[in-house]
């Protein structure tokens, strides 16, 4: 499956991109898609661990890790942020 995998805020500047697309086979759901990018790449798999409450949206729509995906969707990580 082809995905777009878009990232904010601390995570996109962890990882120095805001943007990149990905085969990850055998998947069909956002977080068995979060958790085949871990295995695949160490550097997101480290930026991924600082941010455990990190949310997820899929095609600009919110979503829940147990969330369908379909060939050609668009997977954005948010880290949870703070302000004052």
């Amino acid at each position: 499956m082809r995905l777009t995998l878009r990232y904010f805020g601390a995570l996109r500047d962890r990882l120095g991109r805001e943007a990149e697309d990905r085969d990850i086979a055998d998947v069909t759901t956002a977080g068995a898609a979060i958790d085949a990018l871990v295995e695949q790449d160490s550097t997101l798999a480290s930026a991924l661990l600082d941010f455990p409450r990190a949310r997820y949206a899929i095609n600009q729509r919110f979503a829940t890790r147990t969330a369908l995906l379909a060939d050609g969707d668009e997977l954005a990580i948010f880290p949870p942020v703070t302000g004052g």
